[in-house]
């Protein structure tokens, strides 16, 4: 339940005067409490949701990682629009639509589409060579929207398979990196200067990440460090991902288990509870939208 009543006090009445007193103007007092708000509500919670993403793409938790990659990215849009004035209050959980916007109202230059070169060569000792080392996706754009398909609010009950290649995490943080470096004023020159002329600059947000990695004894200080070539300064390479084999990590779902597969089976038995678990989960089951037609060729 949302309550805007304070928790804990923030600061004393005597504080509370301090305040007044040094900031009679209305228009700076809004516009630093909207940012504020929005480093808060948007920024603080996507860095919170990147580092649970990654700690469950080692522990192969792989259908949570990809829900968690998609709306830290999904709070990154969101931060990086609405610090430059952009309304986001539509785009629901479609990061897909939330790149494009953000893409269309900062800038391709500031969004590729593409992974920029001089940021692939960091990795490219590990992601170069043959076919199954290479990144699965060349830039954010088709990370987004695989990512959109695989962990996205139509995907909330894991209702569809998902394939997790080891080199995506790669492709996460690069398109973490290239949103994260956007949420900022773009309004002020030399800000928007310094990201165009410099693919690899991203500006310290003073966010989690920076107290993480600043901070030696953190405890998430290990799952943000580890081969984390983008949004750590010092990336942890001691407890590098195989290299050799690199390889996926496939899970079919529930759903193709028990009705496509028996739908296809030999046995009229299975055909038939296929087509009444058809028909059950078009009735009965929340979420089922997405997939209603593709369930109707097995009634």
């Amino acid at each position: 339940m949302l309550s805007l009543n304070e928790v804990v006090p923030t600061h004393d009445e005597k504080y509370e005067e301090e305040l007044r007193q040094k900031h009679k103007d209305e228009g700076w007092l809004f516009e630093a409490s909207r940012r504020d708000i929005i480093r808060r509500t948007f920024l603080a919670t996507a860095d919170a949701t990147y580092v649970t993403a990654r700690w469950q793409f080692f522990n192969k938790l792989d259908f949570e990682f990809l829900w968690n990659a998609t709306h830290a990215l999904e709070k990154y849009f969101k931060a990086a629009l609405l610090l430059n004035n952009i309304k986001a209050n539509d785009l629901s959980h479609d990061i897909t639509k939330a790149f494009y916007r953000t893409q269309d109202s900062l800038g391709a230059d500031l969004l590729p589409n593409k992974f920029p070169t001089v940021l692939t060569e960091r990795i490219a000792h590990i992601t170069s060579g043959d076919r199954a080392r290479q990144l699965r996706y060349d830039g954010p754009e088709a990370y987004v929207k695989s990512l959109n398909w695989q962990g996205g609010a139509e995907a909330r009950y894991a209702m569809s398979s998902h394939t997790v290649a080891t080199t995506d995490l790669y492709c996460f943080d690069l398109t973490a990196f290239l949103v994260r470096r956007l949420v900022e004023n773009l309004q002020r020159c030399d800000k928007i200067d310094e990201l165009r002329t410099n693919p690899e600059a991203c500006p310290s947000r003073y966010g989690l990440l920076e107290e993480i990695y600043t901070t030696d004894d953190h405890p998430l200080r290990p799952t943000l460090g580890r081969v984390n070539y983008f949004l750590n300064p010092a990336p942890d390479t001691s407890k590098a991902l195989p290299v050799g084999v690199l390889g996926f990590r496939s899970a079919n779902s529930a759903m193709y288990n028990h009705i496509v597969e028996k739908a296809e089976s030999n046995r009229s038995l299975n055909r038939a509870v296929s087509k009444r678990l058809t028909q059950w989960a078009i009735d009965s089951l929340p979420g089922i939208k997405t997939y209603k037609s593709e369930l109707q060729k097995y009634l």
